[in-house]
């Protein structure tokens, strides 16, 4: 009689689980995926907190620049002034970075360095110097945009399209694996010439649909989440005629 076949204490998740490098992954991923959520409230040139004259705002959840604060002395308050922070009585409160992606900071423009001297103008048009998390930590690029907060933003666009590129990827792995199950191993064959052609063709579909529109799909993510799909459509349907 045949030994009967036994089974292992433990599953393959448990199993991989245990591993140090699984674990790392998956505790990246998800801090990539909290950055992408939070990326508006790390770096914005708004402020996380205002409160003026008795009046309290949040900012950086709302899409209006300024607002008018009804006073004695009517005062607009433009939530992107730099020197919103030196308002007599007004308490602020910045994101960790103070700055939101691709805005120029002609002042320190043409890829200042994160070490080199970086400069602002002060309320009296005085140049002084930035220190602390006013600097621009990781420098700026050509027109003065801070590369800290571009990378903090970036995280959600290469997320976003990373998982619907893999759930597609994944869509069509299943619909041929079906297919080949179904018809089994004769019926449904491809020769390693066609094979090879696909895979060259791959990478330049790949570039035309999604590298060189990426800008595209990131305005579309900023813009909702119906753009977004739309744009994403395009790169698709570009990505299957190339």
């Amino acid at each position: 009689m045949p030994k009967p076949i036994e089974r292992m204490p433990y599953s393959t998740w448990q199993i991989l689980k245990r591993k140090r490098i699984v674990r790392f992954s998956l505790g990246f991923i998800l801090t990539l995926a909290i950055i992408a959520l939070l990326a508006p409230i790390i770096a914005n040139d708004r402020p996380l907190f205002f409160s003026y004259k008795g009046h309290v705002f949040f900012p950086v959840l709302t899409d209006n620049t300024f607002v008018d604060i009804k006073t004695s002395s009517n005062e607009r308050i433009v939530f992107t002034d730099p020197n919103l922070k030196n308002l007599t009585g007004a308490t602020v409160i910045m994101p960790l970075v103070p700055y939101a992606p691709n805005k120029s900071d002609l002042e320190n423009s043409d890829y200042t360095g994160p070490f080199d001297e970086q400069s602002k103008s002060d309320s009296a048009g005085q140049i002084i110097s930035l220190n602390g998390w006013e600097r621009h930590l990781l420098g700026t690029g050509k027109r003065g945009e801070d590369l800290f907060s571009g990378l903090i933003h970036g995280t959600r666009v290469s997320l976003t399209v990373g998982v619907f590129s893999m759930t597609i990827a994944g869509l069509i792995g299943l619909f041929l694996g079906s297919l080949a199950g179904f018809f089994g191993d004769h019926q449904l064959k491809i020769n390693r010439g066609k094979i090879a052609l696909l895979i060259v063709g791959l990478i330049p579909a790949w570039f035309y649909a999604f590298e060189m529109r990426l800008f595209h799909l990131a305005d579309a993510l900023k813009a909702s989440a119906f753009t977004f799909i739309f744009q994403f459509s395009i790169s698709i349907l570009i990505f299957f005629q190339s």
